[in-house]
């Protein structure tokens, strides 16, 4: 579960340029390496002033900052290769999004600093020994464990109360260690809620057909609920959404806010994420901190404390369900 597009947002932040009186910048600029997984470049200009969290704090980016690739984005296959190069280049810093850039940049060094953004769950896959103390050269932001899937799980049963079966898409076990994690919590959230949850495994997430058979099981195994996260693409995410309400069967999203809008139009009927701006700024800070000379194995890894609910009342009414005012005065976003 890599959150590609909120990385790209802390990485322009970091990297736009207005000058700032109290900046102290250094003799030599700081190198910052950037591993990224993906295919296709940031847009800059559309997100340049979105954030502006590390120029806040002194750090101008071609001054006392540089970042080593700029702006560039790689296949998964690439970054243990991306990692070695940064690591025989000796720079200052290496900031990762997801778990398997962190990783090549874990088996790249054991020494260069490593700041984690979007990484789902660090313990788990062997990336430090635990959350409240690294104790590597590792630290960094967990978009994804145990305390969100719980705070999600208690706001479909609030949203839906009469749900009894929530059915989920998932990989096969074995195939993808963090959706194994995540079926785990998943299944530890519900159940005490009286929820049971259903886990429809899917080999290929980008397979359109075999991404409606699995909601037709759904159906088949009467659940009254789909869940739908950052396991495939927004496009197929969408697929799914619409075979889900051809059954009259209400989805629940939990995405990143660019792909919020997209699965709200479709018809999902909320959406719950983490506060973007908030991780960006926080994330910025530990970089901060490790580039004026904190150890990051003494800085714990922060999870997310600040989330958007949005809550499609267009989509409530076709299904001809009740969104409770409880529910509504907590959200962020209502669609009428």
């Amino acid at each position: 579960m890599i959150d590609r597009r909120s990385f790209s947002l802390v990485v322009v932040g970091l990297a736009a340029t207005p000058l700032v009186a109290d900046a102290q910048p250094q003799e030599k600029p700081r190198r910052v390496g950037v591993l990224c997984p993906g295919d296709s470049p940031v847009n800059e200009e559309a997100l340049r002033d979105l954030f502006r969290p590390l120029r806040e704090l002194g750090w101008i980016e071609g001054k006392n900052i540089v970042f080593e690739p700029r702006f560039r984005c790689m296949r998964v296959d690439q970054l243990p290769a991306a990692a070695e190069e940064m690591a025989r280049r000796k720079v200052d810093l290496i900031f990762t999004s997801g778990t398997p850039a962190t990783l090549a940049a874990k088996h790249a060094t054991t020494t260069i600093p490593i700041i984690m953004s979007s990484v789902g769950d660090p313990v788990g896959s062997g990336l430090v020994a635990s959350l409240n103390h690294p104790g590597s050269n590792i630290t960094g932001y967990s978009i994804i464990g145990p305390e969100m899937t719980v705070g999600w799980a208690r706001l479909v049963h609030e949203l839906l109360p009469a749900a009894r079966r929530v059915a989920k898409i998932v990989p096969p076990k074995g195939v993808v260690s963090i959706a194994d994690a995540a079926r785990n919590w998943t299944d530890a959230a519900y159940r005490p809620l009286g929820v049971q949850p259903i886990f429809v495994e899917v080999a290929d997430m980008t397979d359109e057909n075999a991404l409606g058979e699995a909601v037709r099981e759904a159906v088949r195994q009467q659940a009254q609920a789909l869940e739908i996260g950052d396991d495939y693409s927004w496009k197929h995410g969408v697929t799914v959404i619409k075979a889900a309400l051809s059954y009259r069967l209400p989805a629940v999203t939990s995405v990143d806010e660019e792909d919020m809008v997209r699965m709200l139009d479709a018809g999902a009927l909320s959406n719950f994420t983490i506060n973007r701006e908030d991780r960006t700024r926080r994330v910025a800070a530990m970089v901060d901190k490790v580039l004026r000379g904190a150890k990051p194995g003494d800085i714990p890894i922060e999870q997310p404390t600040r989330y958007k609910l949005a809550i499609n009342l267009k989509a409530a009414k076709a299904l001809g369900i009740t969104v409770p005012q409880s529910v509504l005065l907590r959200a962020d976003t209502v669609i009428q």
